[in-house]
């Protein structure tokens, strides 16, 4: 069973070192050396939370815990027809275990529409094509999903 709590500034060594764990395996998989993987996450963890805070002053950053352990991130914003997760990204030794799903059945239990986008490749879009996402748009590198209630 998983819990979600507000994330506070002394998350913050957390949150870069998950993205740095999410994120790695991508960087191995486009040929960058492994000397320079640290530096090119760090530098697109310091992009993409910048972005995210422009585009979305609004959204609610959430911690995911398990047994009072941070696992995971959950980032979202309600727009005036749905609710958006900008991120949601689990430790990789969580992930598969159904937290995934209980995050986002509680997320559609509230009743609103929810989007999202994910990278075409990641095995994360098996688990929103069985909770009943389904794809409006593809730019080839990522696919916006919708679920209505």
């Amino acid at each position: 069973m998983c819990t979600l709590r507000p994330a506070l500034a002394t998350d913050a060594d957390f949150l870069r070192g998950l993205y740095h764990e999410t994120r790695t395996a991508e960087a191995r998989a486009w040929g960058l050396p492994e000397a320079a993987i640290p530096a090119f996450v760090a530098q697109q963890y310091a992009a993409r939370t910048a972005g995210w805070a422009a585009a979305h002053p609004t959204a609610m950053d959430h911690i995911i815990e398990v047994a009072g352990e941070p696992v995971g991130r959950l980032l979202w914003v309600e727009a005036s027809d749905h609710l958006h997760i900008i991120d949601i990204a689990l430790a990789v030794r969580c992930q598969g275990h159904g937290l995934g799903t209980q995050i986002l059945t509680r997320l559609q239990a509230r009743g609103q529409a929810i989007q999202l986008r994910v990278a075409l490749d990641n095995p994360a879009r098996r688990l929103y094509a069985r909770l009943g996402f389904v794809g409006s748009t593809d730019d080839g590198i990522y696919a916006l999903l919708r679920w209505q209630p």
